[in-house]
């Protein structure tokens, strides 16, 4: 079982809007696009904005020998018209279809991980034993339940819906945060979006993920915020970034490495 829904899986998504959008101009070709690898989509590393890159107007430019602004005009008055309250959507020469997703679309990806995490149940039996190729990862799991377990000492209930948007905008905005935000993003991905992972990904996503949560736990102080403006959503939201992290890392370690999720160390 995933550990998060292929429905909230933003790359999920937009695959099933763009095919909405395609079918409509290629259903006289005969053409299709039943596997998400078929049409071109992969999001980008920037922290401050969620955004995806399609070259599909490239790609069916040269099915069809015509004109590729007209495709890519097409694909952007679609958008528009039916999904333009959760994607802003542009082209960059020569033909690159940007797709900038609305924060309420990712706060949906966040929220879905803590709602389904929280149905899992431990399917393999653990082993205590650390890795020495993935401790980083290890630790990380260990240092965001610690964070969570003194949470609960200091009095802090963690609400069922995690308030990540402020006026509907994410209300957590240091790079930090967005760096994290787009590696869990980015994780879920690729659990729901590819089928034929090995393990080198799934390390290499053990540690990316560590390395991002260390910056965010080393950058934006969680407790630092209670004398501020609205202060019990900004540790909340951070809290939730915590258990985020901490059930992605459990998933990935113990689900798919058979490497022991440590509480402690």
């Amino acid at each position: 079982m995933l550990l998060v829904s292929k429905y909230t899986a933003i790359k999920r998504l937009i695959h099933g809007y763009l095919v909405a959008t395609l079918s409509i101009y290629t259903k006289d070709q005969n053409l299709s696009f039943s596997e998400i690898e078929e049409i071109p989509l992969y999001k980008t590393r920037e922290n401050c904005k969620v955004l995806y890159i399609s070259g599909v107007a490239l790609k069916l430019s040269k099915v069809f020998k015509c004109d590729i602004s007209i495709i890519c005009s097409q694909i952007v008055s679609h958008f528009s018209v039916n999904y333009s309250e959760n994607y802003q959507v542009g082209v960059v020469s020569p033909g690159w279809i940007h797709i900038r997703v609305s924060d309420a679309i990712a706060s949906t990806c966040l929220q879905s991980i803590i709602d389904t995490g929280s149905e899992q149940k431990n399917s393999i039996i653990s082993i205590p034993n650390l890795s020495e190729k993935l401790f980083i990862a290890q630790y990380a799991h260990a240092r965001c339940c610690s964070l969570l377990q003194l949470a609960v000492r200091e009095g802090f209930k963690q609400p069922q819906q995690i308030p990540w948007l402020d006026d509907n905008r994410m209300c957590l905005t240091h790079p930090a945060c967005q760096n994290l935000i787009g590696e869990l993003i980015q994780v879920v991905d690729q659990l729901v979006c590819c089928s034929n992972l090995d393990l080198r990904y799934y390390e290499k996503s053990c540690v990316a993920l560590s390395k991002a949560f260390d910056s965010f736990w080393s950058q934006c102080s969680i407790w630092g915020e209670r004398q501020q403006p609205k202060s019990a959503q900004l540790i909340q939201a951070k809290l939730g970034l915590v258990m985020a992290t901490q059930l992605i890392l459990k998933y990935l370690l113990e689900e798919k490495l058979t490497i022991y999720a440590p509480q402690e160390l």
